[in-house]
């Protein structure tokens, strides 16, 4: 049996060169190639990218069939965020690898059109959907609720909890980053130099950021059959609730540009005293982005990712 869990997308990130990205992809195809050449009796396969427009119906039909020659029952589960949500989580790890777009029609997760891809191919018997509502998962854990849901017995000191959320004032910087410089970078280290700068501004703490509600409301307006159509399949509803915008509300990409004293302290601080002293109340985007790239730098660095000099 194979078990196939996720409902994100995957995406080719800016700033890796074609080769880079064909090795990986080609890596990880020869890695399944291999699991497969003995087989358990079942495998599970995290595989994020199932529902991305990336693949095509006759290309996910083409990998069913691989997999079929070795199992006998093919399953796709993955868990489902209300839209708000989700268009905050996948802005969120679209700025962690290198995309910028401040556009939210494109956040929208469009539900009906990638699970009716799924549906083709694995058969709509064979793919559910559950509602993502850390509420009401055991202890809050996705981890613990997908294997009490297919009856997985995984211990619970073997979770490992990743991939945390940045603040509002980390996004700001990040995002400042990738809207004023050049990309990610070129090179087989670039991912990592990626991460490290990720790591890196997720130390800096603040306020939880999200999408004021007067942003979302036109894109989820546009799109309420589709909205009533996933609560359908999932049998839960997907309404939001109102938080009071407070100071992590995000109205439009000037949000993210303005920055606090204390944030552009903790930036000088990453630097060094010759920074500390040469930081401003009123440094401009373009500033912080060059002072975040030397960060980058100097990580990279540190960590003999690159050259120094």
């Amino acid at each position: 049996m194979i078990i196939k869990q996720g409902m994100q997308r995957r995406h080719l990130i800016e700033g890796i060169d074609q080769e880079t990205f064909l090795n990986r992809k080609n890596s990880r195809k020869n890695k399944l190639l291999r699991e497969l050449e003995n087989p358990p009796e079942n495998l599970l396969i995290s595989a994020e990218w199932l529902s991305s427009d990336e693949f095509i119906a006759d290309e996910l039909a083409d990998f069913r069939d691989l997999l079929s020659k070795q199992f006998d029952s093919i399953y796709v589960v993955g868990y489902v965020r209300p839209p708000k949500s989700y268009m905050e989580s996948w802005f969120q790890e679209n700025l962690k690898h290198g995309n910028v777009k401040f556009e939210l029609d494109g956040l929208y997760p469009h539900y009906q059109k990638r699970m009716a891809k799924l549906d083709e191919v694995f058969g709509v018997e064979n793919v559910a959907a559950w509602k993502f509502d850390p509420a009401s998962f055991p202890n809050q854990c996705v981890v613990q609720d997908f294997c009490r849901r297919l009856g997985i017995d995984f211990p619970v000191n073997f979770i490992a909890r990743k991939n945390e959320s940045l603040s509002r004032q980390a996004t700001g910087l990040l995002y400042t980053y990738r809207k004023f410089s050049s990309g990610l970078g070129v090179g087989k280290t670039v991912m990592r130099q990626n991460d490290l700068l990720v790591d890196r501004l997720a130390c800096l703490r603040g306020d939880k950021w999200h999408l004021a509600w007067q942003a979302v409301a036109p894109v989820l307006d546009k799109n309420t059959s589709d909205i009533t159509w996933i609560e359908t399949r999932t049998g839960e509803s997907f309404s939001e609730t109102h938080p009071d915008e407070g100071g992590g509300a995000i109205f439009s990409e000037a949000d993210f540009l303005h920055y606090q004293p204390d944030t552009l302290m903790w930036l000088a601080q990453q630097l060094g005293d010759d920074f500390v002293t040469r930081c401003r109340v009123d440094m401009q985007a373009e500033e912080v982005a060059t002072w975040i790239g030397l960060l980058h730098d100097k990580l990279a660095e540190e960590a003999g990712l690159i050259n120094q000099g």
